[in-house]
């Protein structure tokens, strides 16, 4: 086989390979034209996260979130000391209607390794964790707060964001509008 029937072998294989990406794509999500996610559609292989409000009294609740990891994942927990990561964090965007009560809870808690590829110490969460923050209603009339929960997936190496709502109507407090996307900084 001379070279000018290698090149045309491997761009022909190369151009199949691009096709059949194209048209199988992941089953039930937009992709790409290599088969790839689009960022507005995630839908995490890596994780499942639940969200849950919890009733303290009536001035003060907790937002429980469970995330749980499939056998290999794991994200970098809120009290990981390294800059380097991602960490997960749970915020919520300025308001007047509800006030952070009590610091994040990370349970069970993560251990800290050594992580050889910045040579420092990391706490990674490797198994199903709950987070719970405590939170105190300070305004009776309705409201809606937006929030956001953001981590890395590793060993992918995939940012995701959680976005959602919570929401106070006539005495009634909810969590709404869950939405997990890949983080907008995401750079393939």
């Amino acid at each position: 086989m001379d070279l000018q029937n290698a090149i045309s072998l491997i761009k022909n294989a190369t151009l199949g390979l691009v096709l059949l990406f194209t048209f199988t794509g992941l089953q039930g999500q937009s992709t790409d034209l290599f088969g790839l996610p689009t960022k507005a559609a995630a839908k995490p292989q890596d994780f499942t996260i639940d969200l849950q409000l919890k009733s303290l009294d009536n001035e003060n609740f907790q937002l429980v979130s469970t995330v749980d990891l499939v056998e290999g994942a794991y994200i970098i927990s809120p009290f990981s000391t390294d800059e380097f990561y991602l960490n997960y964090t749970n915020t919520l965007v300025e308001n007047n209607s509800i006030a952070t009560a009590s610091p994040l809870v990370e349970f069970p808690d993560s251990v800290e390794e050594l992580d050889l590829y910045i040579e420092r110490l990391v706490r990674f969460v490797r198994t199903k964790t709950v987070f719970t923050q405590a939170y105190q209603i300070l305004d009776n009339e309705d409201f809606v707060v937006k929030g956001l929960i953001e981590f890395l997936v590793e060993p992918s190496c995939i940012p995701y964001d959680v976005h959602f709502e919570i929401r106070y109507q006539s005495g009634i407090l909810t969590i709404e509008n869950e939405k997990i996307v890949t983080s907008a900084e995401y750079k393939r």
